[in-house]
């Protein structure tokens, strides 16, 4: 509940963002799209694929059944990926320092890529991993949602970091 209170006193709605693409990613996607049933991060998460039309996903743990499940009713023609080069990577686990940090290393990310990272304030160890992720030099725009952070790797994109409430 701390946290959340943290969040909510850094936070910002669309009034806030100075930066076109994402006041308009959460002017059109996040708060006007369609509506989605499951826990808020899967709702943001899908909210965000139906907005900028992703083709394939990667799952870092493919073992998460209600993911897949609900990927396939609300996503048909989607390709899930185990690993490769895909629109959206989706880390479905628990974010560890260590293990986000050799994520973002040994991973190639194409312009234009998503980076889903799954409950980033849940402990200590996740708000750690999610400092790291927003101090990568690879990335561009970071977006703090509270339930799930997005990480944006565009090319000619001013570097900023955003908490706004989802």
């Amino acid at each position: 509940m701390l946290r959340y209170l943290k969040f909510l006193i850094r936070s910002t709605n669309q009034h806030g963002i100075h930066s076109p693409f994402v006041y308009v990613y959460v002017t059109r996607g996040l708060y006007r799209g369609r509506k989605y049933k499951g826990p808020k991060h899967r709702r943001i998460l899908f909210r965000t694929m139906a907005y900028f039309k992703s083709k394939s996903i990667h799952i870092a743990d493919l073992s998460d059944n209600n993911l897949c499940d609900a990927l396939r009713k609300y996503f048909p023609g989607i390709s899930v990926k185990p690993e490769g080069v895909s629109d959206i990577s989706c880390y479905n686990k628990p974010l560890r320092p260590d293990e986000v940090s050799r994520f973002l290393n040994e991973t190639i990310f194409k312009d234009d890529h998503i980076l889903v990272l799954e409950k980033i304030h849940e402990t200590p160890a996740s708000e750690d991993a999610w400092q790291i992720v927003k101090k990568n030099t690879k990335v561009t725009v970071t977006v703090d949602l509270f339930y799930l952070g997005l990480v944006f790797f565009r090319k000619g994109q001013v570097r900023e970091d955003f908490v706004i409430r989802p």
